[in-house]
């Protein structure tokens, strides 16, 4: 679960007494908030569940959950650590949390085992919808990777008893994505139930449209990249493992998993596959190509000679899953491809399209038959949780939001337009409110317990009933009818299949759905509420999903996917197939009225035993240990340094720090760094960052001086955010010092101290965004503006500093884009001037306090007519795609994932009050690419050339590591 790293930096080094005792009383008063007692934990609301193998923690209100994933943890403790012949030496660590409205997962085995729950349960045919119990299947995904990734043998385990838990003890971190998501998968996927991933349908459409379109070779799905299908890791690794299983024997899998977790040097997979499987890893990929191939072909030859029955295409690759649905003025649905904002769109009757209004991607809507169209958008907050409201775009233009952090995931509009059905999901427990038009709450119809889940749903044109897809707990997806006047539901179908999507159509007397009921193809039906016939309309090679027909017309549109992502499709009326299918019941078979109390489950016999479990109140201290002593060294003929290096962050994710020490052995001066983060309860985030940085200046063979740099600085980051967090406020105060600690002897010069002390803060809109053929950002603004000032701590400056910075994206044809940066500030004239750097200035346009220096490229540091107290710096800058490359060196990590380049025009000035204003220009370009290490992400990077055309200026070549592109 990614965090925003926020820096605040400390050192009590020669900052005066008064700074000492003022900065260490604000550290020590956010370190005993959360640190001080046993008993923080219980005070701010977590706790933890011991087992034998597992602690979990969780917040309160999530006690039925915890308790849910001890049982299942220790019910599949022993068989997965045989399988995969691992068991872990500490127990693992589980966060179990609900502050995001979508199903994810992660695990690490650095700086200790532990595996993040998001506890919302996958409601959509989206991949994830092929389960028994998500809590079950998510567990046993991650716990796979603390299995797999967390072994390590020979070498590596002596490495790990040396320097502790570092990436060099995990060789299995050095595999591509599709060994690592391809297993967890394979071990999600439950045989003997038919549940997983492994088995779905989604999976083997998504893989037929692969054969379909041509199989990826090894070297592309090595780095999971930007192309579709997105997660392809996942997908081809699944299959791939499946393969791998039924070819050579699960004994053989084992066997990799332990020759590699002895191998010291990274990537030595060919090796680790010839001794297990007797051959390497791009001849396995060849064999599984050519079974997958033959496999999905047969699927595909059976479809055509069927006779296909699709309809007509309205949306061009429209990438992701959309909703659509028909309303006032016609077909009403959201865009959400690769190269524009999402938008909520209309086609008119004539076949018109026009965007409406911006929206997110995912957006669910519902549009009314008088105009209004209900939105249902995730937006994030400060501390990056996304949570789910709905919105109203009226029939005159206006968007305005309805609720705030309420967690509606989806409404439909009741069919008077003056109330609203919306579903909300929390704790895993879903829930229907009937809601006035404002939003405001009138009343709760429905609560369901952990295990009960609701997928899309209908109201009936005479506003007395809900139909949804629905899935009991340990139970398959169905569709069911609610009762809204007894709040009573009512099975419609009772199959081992999916039905998902479910509409009323024909004034409410039939039901339009989709489901895979045909050899896991997922097509179109329509269930008749009167004699329980079900009909088939479609017959398609990828899917089709989320249906819905226009009343006057009968024309039907649903969302089907094909070889590059899914797509808007038109059917009309007469296209139908109306074949009779067998394989549902009719509702003459259903009991009314069926729901069961949770403790009437009937559960797997796996989870029939309880785990041995005690509840205390949690605390950080027990995760919060060193695990890590990474050391360093630094020799050059006149200084010797040694360093090391350890962090840690606590399983609830509220604390985390990083300490760095160093000693050097001529001059004895010590150096480190230390870097506190809490996540403040209240809003965003604390800081604190403790530094001292020495710098060596050596003659020969000789250090002369050590001149020591110490900071400190306390930031409190998102303290206030609005729109998704576009706008973002921070806070925070600096005190910096330089001052020489060591001297050779008396013939070496001293330099004079230096003392600085600010207290700022910095408000920023930022809405620029990138898409996926597009490389970087694209479009929007980005305007910061910063007030620092020196009169509120004692300092050798004083007075107040403002900087202002735009950064404009233009869109452009092809993915091209126009970046315009303009930076301008003022000083008071005692303050430290602003400084124009070169090219290749690290600290350049960085950092929140303390900010002077900027970046002009083709003209280097510390020149004096580039400092001043007056500033103004444009750039004009070009970026255009190369391609998306997304290849390595068969299973050697080097790849690229994408190149692109940018050419820009820099002129800038700095100047002091009694100066004239002098600007300096330069002009050059940039070649940026994306590369990619398997299993350990990706790095951008960027080589440069830079001419100044002044008189001061010069040819600059660098190469610049990460960036803002």
């Amino acid at each position: 679960m990614p965090v925003t790293s926020i820096f605040v930096q400390y050192s009590p080094f020669y900052c005066g007494i008064y700074m000492v005792r003022l900065v260490s009383l604000l550290v020590f008063i956010l370190l005993s908030l959360e640190l001080g007692s046993a008993q923080a934990g219980a005070r701010k609301g977590w706790f933890t569940l011991n087992t034998d193998h597992f602690q979990i923690h969780s917040q309160k209100g999530h006690e039925v959950l915890a308790r849910r994933v001890a049982d299942i943890a220790e019910a599949h403790y022993p068989g997965m650590t045989s399988a995969l012949g691992w068991y872990p030496s500490e127990k693992t660590q589980i966060r179990i949390v609900d502050d995001y409205d979508f199903s994810n997962g992660s695990a690490t085995p650095i700086p200790y085992d532990l595996i993040t729950m998001i506890a919302f349960p996958p409601d959509l045919v989206n991949q994830l919808e092929d389960y028994d119990d998500w809590l079950e299947l998510l567990f046993v995904h991650e716990f796979t990777h603390v299995l797999h990734i967390g072994q390590n043998r020979g070498a590596p385990a002596v490495v790990q008893k040396i320097v502790g838990r570092t990436i060099l003890s995990f060789p299995h971190l050095f595999s591509p994505d599709f060994l690592v998501e391809g297993l967890a998968v394979f071990m999600e996927t439950d045989q003997t139930v038919n549940v997983g991933r492994g088995h779905s349908s989604t999976f083997e459409m998504m893989m037929r449209m692969e054969v379909a379109n041509g199989f990826k070779p090894i070297t592309q799905v090595n780095m999971d990249g930007m192309s579709w299908p997105y997660g392809k890791s996942y997908l081809y690794g699944a299959f791939f493992y499946n393969y791998l299983v039924k070819t050579y024997g699960f004994d053989a899998v084992k066997k990799y998993l332990n020759i590699y977790s002895r191998s010291l040097f990274p990537y030595l997979l060919n090796r680790a596959g010839r001794r297990a499987f007797g051959k390497t890893f791009p001849y396995l990929w060849e064999e599984f190509k050519f079974s997958t191939i033959a496999h999905f072909q047969n699927q595909i030859d059976a479809i055509v000679q069927a006779g296909p029955v699709t309809g007509e295409k309205i949306t061009q690759d429209l990438i992701t899953n959309s909703y659509a649905k028909f309303g006032k003025n016609g077909l009403y649905y959201v865009r959400s491809n690769a190269s524009d904002h999402a938008a909520l769109m209309l086609q008119n009757a004539k076949g018109q399209i026009s965007k409406l209004y911006e929206v997110k991607s995912g957006s669910y809507i519902d549009p009314h038959p008088k105009g209004d169209v209900l939105v249902a958008q995730s937006a994030a907050t400060d501390k990056g949780h996304v949570f789910s409201d709905l919105y109203l775009y009226d029939k005159a233009g206006n968007f305005s939001q309805l609720t705030y952090k309420q967690r509606y995931k989806r409404a439909v509009w009741m069919p008077d337009g003056q109330h609203i059905i919306a579903l909300r999901v929390q704790q895993s427990q879903p829930q229907f409110d009937l809601l006035q038009r404002d939003g405001s709450l009138v009343k709760t119809l429905w609560s369901g317990a952990v295990g009960d889940v609701i997928g899309l749903f209908d109201i009936s044109p005479d506003g007395k009933q809900l139909v949804a897809s629905r899935k009991r707990d340990y139970q398959r997806w169905d569709l069911e009818i609610f009762d809204l006047s007894t709040s009573s539901w009512k099975r419609l179908t009772q199959t081992d299949e999916i039905e998902s999507a479910p509409v009323f159509v024909d004034e409410g007397r039939n039901v339009l759905f989709s489901a895979d009921y045909q050899n896991k193809v997922y097509d179109l039906y329509k269930l008749s509420l009167d004699s329980g016939e079900i009909k088939q309309i479609t017959r398609v090679i990828g899917g089709a999903f989320r249906p819905d027909q226009d009343e006057s017309s009968g024309e039907i549109s649903y969302l089907g996917y094909g070889s590059k992502g899914y797509d808007l499709y038109h059917l009309q009326a007469s296209e139908t197939v109306l074949a009779k299918t067998d394989a549902v019941i009719t509702i003459g078979e259903v009991i009314a009225n069926i729901d069961s109390p949770p403790e009437k489950i009937q559960r797997p016999d796996k989870l029939l035993f309880p785990a041995n479990k005690t509840m205390s109140a949690y605390s950080p201290w027990r995760t919060l240990r060193p695990r890590i002593w990474m050391p360093s060294l630094l020799v050059t003929n006149a200084v010797a340094e040694v360093g090391v290096s350890t962090y840690s962050t606590d399983a609830s994710g509220r604390h985390s720090y990083l300490l760095n020490l160093f000693y050097e052995a001529e001059s004895g001066e010590a150096s480190g760094q230390l870097q506190y983060l809490w996540d403040w309860p209240l809003s965003g985030y604390f800081s604190s960052w403790l530094s001292r940085e020495n710098s060596y200046s050596s003659d020969e063979e000789l250090l002369n001086r050590v001149r020591a740099s110490d900071r400190i600085e306390i930031s409190h980051l998102r303290a206030w955010t609005r729109q998704d967090l576009d706008w973002v406020f921070d806070y925070g105060l600096l005190v910096e010092q330089e001052k020489d600690v060591y001297h050779r002897d008396k013939t070496i010069p001293t330099y004079g101290d230096f003392d600085n002390a600010l207290v700022g803060f910095q408000l920023t809109y930022d809405d620029r965004e990138s898409y996926q053929t597009a490389f970087f950002l694209t479009e929007g603004q980005q305007l910061r503006l910063r007030v620092e000032s020196n009169d509120v701590i004692d300092s050798d400056y004083e007075g107040n500093s403002y900087t202002l910075t735009l950064d404009k994206r233009f869109p452009l044809l092809e993915n091209n884009s126009i970046s315009l940066r303009i930076a301008g500030g003022y000083k008071d004239e005692h303050t430290l001037p602003y400084r124009l750097s070169g090219s290749n200035n690290f600290f350049a346009d960085a950092g929140m306090l303390g900010l002077e220096r900027h970046r002009l490229r083709g003209y280097s540091s510390g020149r004096d007519e580039l400092r001043g107290h007056k500033m103004q710096l444009n750039s004009l800058e070009w970026y255009v795609p190369f391609k998306n490359i997304e290849r390595t060196w068969e299973m050697f990590p080097v790849g690229l994932q994408r190149a692109w380049s940018s050419y820009f025009i820099d002129s800038g000035a700095a100047w002091f009050a009694e100066e004239e204003q002098t600007y300096y220009t330069s002009a050059g370009l940039e070649l940026h690419a994306e590369a990619g290490l398997m299993g350990l992400g990706s790095l951008q990077f960027s080589l440069g050339f830079a001419h100044g055309f002044d008189e001061s200026g010069e040819n600059q070549f660098y190469l610049r590591v990460g960036g803002d592109y």
